[in-house]
């Protein structure tokens, strides 16, 4: 492609997805360790349905953030509140104090993504629908996507992305 030429919102959208990748691969860490933290110290049982099913016995708790969910609502409440001071300690500020830090990160990041391929579906001739409509392997065709297209963009961006390492979404 060496008679692309980039516009200005194709550079413009590229540089704010590398700058929301770079957020999330910042928050992650800080969060996922405080809320591994608040797990391993308060032993969360599973919430008393899960239980009742069959899925899990009453000397389980919860042990992976990802698991928090299956908490009894009141628990719930609990760790949120935990994480919410934990938040504050770690100096991670959120528009609303119900707001977890990489949640908002990630979904900054869903949206930039979306708007990268928007503004380069003239050049790929991709669409955002097209890639989520396209099957069991959607989200894969998406990350593939944007990466592709950020590593078509780096060279123009102000910051010079131009390492071939163009994290996947």
């Amino acid at each position: 492609m060496k008679q692309f030429k980039p516009t200005r919102d194709m550079i413009k959208v590229s540089e704010t997805v590398f700058e929301c990748m770079a957020s999330v691969e910042t928050i992650n860490p800080i969060v996922r360790g405080y809320q591994q933290k608040i797990l391993d110290y308060e032993k969360y049982c599973y919430d008393k349905k899960w239980i009742e099913r069959g899925l899990h016995t009453y000397q389980e708790w919860i042990s992976d953030p990802e698991h928090a969910y299956l908490m009894s609502d009141a628990d719930f409440t609990h760790y949120l509140k935990r994480c919410n001071e934990e938040r504050k300690k770690a100096n991670l500020h959120v528009r609303d104090e119900n707001y977890c830090p990489l949640l908002t990160a990630e979904n900054l990041l869903t949206k930039a993504n979306k708007l990268l391929i928007d503004v380069m579906e003239p050049i790929a001739g991709l669409s955002y629908d097209m890639l989520l409509g396209s099957g069991g392997k959607c989200l894969e065709n998406l990350a593939e996507a944007v990466s592709l297209n950020l590593r078509l963009l780096a060279p123009y961006c102000k910051n010079r992305y131009t390492s071939c390492e163009v994290p996947h979404a």
